[in-house]
Formats: C-alpha cells, structure tokens, sequence
C-alpha cells in the first residue's frame, strides 16, 4: 500500500433515535488482534466505534480477520521499536489528508488528539529501586516519555482506570490538563460459571506472573492448606520452583485459548499484582459471576469493590486468606456479576472525540 489514505467528509447517521455525527477515526496501535489486554481493547472499540463511524486503523500486524468495516492501513516497512513505529505514523499523517479526522493512539510516542494510556508509567515503582536509576539507559527511556507526555503531543490522554489516571498525574504533572475521563475496559456479555461443590480452588492467571504476584498467591496457598490453586498463562517450566513448594495442590494450565476452561475449574480469582493498569482477566471473572480478590494496586479495583475483596498490597497474608474466605462465603448469594458493554466504552469515547479541537 501507498500508506495514503483519503476519508470521506462527514455524514449523519440515526441510531436509537439520536442523531450522531458521523466521524472519521484513525486509531494507530503496533499490532492489531486480539492478543493482549491493550490489543484486545483496540479490537473491541474499533470494532464498535465501525457500526456508526468510518474507523481505520494503523498498524504494521493484524491478527486475525479484522472487524466488519475495520479498514487497516500498513506502514511501507515494520519498525524495530516503538520510537521507529511512531516515525512511521507521522510520516504517513504528512501525506494524507486530515480535514477533520481524529487520530486516536494506543501507542505512547505517537502524536494523536487522543492517546489512551493503557499500562502503568514508566519508572513508577522505580523510587525504590535506586539500583535502576544509576543506567544511562533509564535516564534515556524516562526523557523519551517525558517529552512524549508535554503539552501538544495529545490534545486528551484518557487513562483506563482511576489509578492509572493518579499515577500519570502525579509522574507528569505538567500533563494534568489533558487528562480527561477514565475509560475502562469493557467485557462480552458471559454465561455465569455454575458453583462448584467443593468450593476450594483459587485461580491465578496472567503470563507476566512476577509483576501479577503469582509468589505472593503461593505464600497465601501455604497458609490454606485445604486449598488447591489453578494457574493459567504461564508455561509449567517457569514454575517448577512454585510447584515443589506446594506439591500436589497447583496445576498450571499454560496457555489457553478459551479461558472459560479456566473459569469452571475455579471458586476465586486473585490478583495480587504489584503495578496493573487495569486487569482484564479480572472484568472476565467478575462478568462469569466468580468473586475476585485483588490488590489496591490493581486498576480493575475500581470495579472489583462490588464484586469481591480489595485488599492493600502491603497486607499481611492473614488478612489476604480472610478476604478470599469472604468473598467465597459472600458469592454463594448468587445474581452479582459485571456488566459492562463495549458499547458503552465507545459511546463514552464518542463523547471525548465530540470535545477535540480539529
């Protein structure tokens, strides 16, 4: 492809009574599938966001068959890095027209008017670890996203939960007022879980397990010796180390494509995670009807206070089994699961994109 792409003026469109503005929306991701938890959120929006807009996306791979009326625009050669990828965006935005179009980045070095920042700051725990700050290489990287982040880079920055939004406010204060309103996640409409019997399975999963605190979830399994733990996500040679110390009560599922399968095996989820931006494997539970135990430190906790236990990171494991022995006791009531539609987080967006200076 030429890398050039001409989007027609706007139109009018009629849904549910409300006439919207039909726009032109080009969002620029590295890869587009439904690969990851950033990914996932690009395919999911985009693909509602193509229902009443003219929507485009920018990206050097596709995963998948992309969603109906999805049009991708690739690059004339793949990047090595993010800083090389956000070379390619602008030099693509000098050669096409953009009378009123809105660029929408999922990428953290590509100007946009609108940027959702879907991971945790770079550098944030980093206070604590002196160790980091004596490279040149990490000086170099927190230049690089600082500038990123200074005034005329993004006209509004949303933040995918309250926390995330805190931490970038607080990391970039100079960047306060493009902050806009936390748009988190949304989650497919799920069949509840029938309760099992026993009761007694706690269920991890995420692939970055250090940062998701999978060792923290073996200090809890310890002190619950009539538990059993399910792990889905990483490989079992990673965790040969966590399985001999508490053998015979953890089965690593790995990777699995359908993770209702994970689902039905367990009684709880928890996320102990250090540092999470938001946690979707958490939205998945709560909407399958499963009770969560999370950290404070865990974006989804916003949510997660009407559908299970939030408890501090810092908390002692006593106050960790506690919770996760409430939040099972209190599930068996039943009716409480989360509804969030992907529709609602691109009628939250189109509100945002209604704001932009053009």
């Amino acid at each position: 492809m030429s890398g050039i792409l001409r989007l027609e003026k706007h139109r009018q469109t009629q849904v549910s009574n409300v006439t919207l503005s039909r726009m032109q929306i080009v969002h620029t991701v590295r890869e587009f599938g439904r690969t990851g938890g950033m990914e996932q959120y690009v395919w999911r929006l985009t693909s509602e966001l193509a229902v009443n807009h003219d929507v485009s996306v920018f990206c050097e791979k596709v995963v998948g068959d992309p969603p109906d009326g999805v049009r991708v625009i690739r690059p004339t050669a793949n990047s090595k890095n993010v800083q090389s990828f956000s070379t390619s965006v602008r030099v693509w935005r000098q050669g096409v027209s953009q009378d009123n179009v809105i660029i929408h980045s999922h990428q953290s070095l590509c100007a946009s008017d609108v940027f959702t920042f879907h991971s945790t700051p770079f550098g944030w725990l980093d206070n604590k670890k002196w160790w980091k700050k004596i490279s040149p290489k990490w000086w170099l990287t927190h230049r690089m996203y600082k500038n990123a982040m200074k005034s005329g880079v993004f006209q509004i920055i949303i933040p995918v939960s309250d926390i995330l939004s805190e931490q970038i406010a607080t990391l970039y204060p100079f960047s306060k007022k493009h902050i806009g309103p936390t748009i988190a996640p949304g989650v497919d409409f799920k069949t509840p879980i029938p309760r099992r019997t026993s009761g007694n399975a706690i269920g991890f999963a995420g692939r970055e397990w250090k940062r998701k605190g999978l060792e923290h979830v073996i200090h809890i399994i310890e002190a619950m010796p009539d538990y059993e733990l399910v792990v889905a996500g990483p490989p079992s040679d990673e965790l040969q180390h966590l399985v001999d110390q508490v053998q015979g009560r953890i089965h690593v599922l790995g990777w699995i494509a359908d993770m209702d399968t994970f689902f039905s095996k367990i009684d709880v989820l928890v996320h102990p995670a250090t540092e999470e931006a938001y946690g979707m494997v958490v939205a998945e539970a709560m909407a399958r009807g499963i009770p969560v135990v999370v950290s404070d430190t865990t974006g989804a906790a916003q949510h997660a206070k009407q559908f299970g236990k939030v408890v501090p990171i810092s908390a002692s494991i006593q106050a960790w089994t506690n919770a996760i022995n409430e939040a099972i006791f209190e599930s068996r009531k039943g009716g409480n699961r989360f509804l969030r539609p992907w529709r609602n987080v691109s009628d939250e967006y189109y509100g945002v994109y209604q704001t932009l200076t053009l």
